[in-house]
């Protein structure tokens, strides 16, 4: 079993967390798949998962694929079930912190685009003074 606080030495971000859940709920095969799911559905950028998959897969947490072993699938670890169990219990949670910060990151998005004219003729931008 491992403990509160070697659960808290190992995993010490959000995005590593999510990105355990999603190994563990979704079965994508390879971490390139991986990593365009997770963009297109959190909004992180390919090269923050990546980083992410790779710290993971340096702590032991999780296995894909790498030139020396290509025929590795993507998958957690017996270590990376054990926090996965942990994890799960806090799925919501995790979840919701993502997806709102998306949707936030989304809105400001389009608010921004509003303020900015569609006309290709166009030269000015309005831009709010208050």
């Amino acid at each position: 079993m491992i403990g509160r606080g070697e659960y808290n030495k190992k995993i010490c971000n959000k995005c590593e967390q999510l990105i355990i859940l999603e190994i563990g709920y979704d079965s994508i095969a390879t971490a390139s798949s991986f990593v365009t799911y997770i963009s297109n559905v959190y909004g992180f950028s390919k090269s923050t998962i990546w980083y992410n998959l790779k710290n993971l897969k340096n702590k032991h947490i999780l296995n894909f694929a790498t030139r020396q072993d290509p025929k590795e699938y993507l998958s957690l670890t017996k270590s990376g079930a054990r926090y996965f169990d942990i994890i799960q219990k806090q799925k919501l949670r995790i979840t919701n912190y993502f997806n709102s910060k998306y949707t936030k990151k989304a809105m400001l998005v389009n608010h921004a685009s509003e303020y900015y004219s569609t006309d290709i003729t166009a030269t000015s931008i309005n831009i709010p003074l208050a």
